[in-house]
């Protein structure tokens, strides 16, 4: 399934994807700020090695994300699907996680609202996923068509190598055939 338009037809897949790219990367710069506070021991109480652990691995991931989200803005700007192809992938791994994560979670708490609450997110997200997913393949229909218009234009100018030369009688006889 693929999307024509985002945020329910009210804008075309390009501007949905430039605002889900802005609203991803104010949020990753945000975790990068708090990570790297946790990391520098701005934050009092955050001593324990597990959670500078915890805070390294999550400024890792932000950073990831951050570069996929740069990716998404550069790619939508420029048209470019191989940028785009980044974004949508990171965010596929990010919501297979995030599902995991509601689902483990759920059962871990044993709390049925922690649940719902995590499946509205994660349909959230895959929605937002969908519409830089449906954006990627309408990048490169755009690109497989103009290849295609360049390929038709470029077969109807060039002579073919047949009519381009003329036949060499001399070596096409049958009288010049070793036998």
């Amino acid at each position: 399934m693929m999307l024509k338009t985002a945020f329910c037809g009210c804008c075309s897949l390009r501007t949905g994807s430039i605002v889900l790219g802005v609203l991803w990367l104010l949020t990753d710069l945000g975790q990068v700020i708090a990570y790297s506070a946790d990391l520098a021991g701005i934050n009092e109480g955050a001593e324990s090695s597990e959670h500078r652990l915890g805070s390294l691995i999550g400024l890792c991931i932000s950073l990831l994300h951050l570069v996929g989200n740069i990716l998404l803005l550069l790619g939508a700007d420029k048209g470019k699907a191989q940028w785009v192809k980044y974004a949508v992938m990171n965010h596929f791994v990010t919501l297979v996680l995030g599902v995991i994560s509601v689902i483990a979670l759920s059962i871990f708490y044993s709390l049925v609202a922690l649940f719902f609450a995590g499946l509205i997110a994660t349909a959230i997200a895959g929605y937002c996923w969908l519409v830089i997913y449906s954006f990627y393949w309408q990048l490169i229909e755009v690109a497989m068509t103009e290849t295609h218009a360049q390929l038709e234009t470029s077969s109807l100018t060039k002579p073919t190598e047949c009519g381009s030369r003329p036949l060499d009688e001399d070596k096409h006889s049958p009288s010049n055939l070793a036998y």
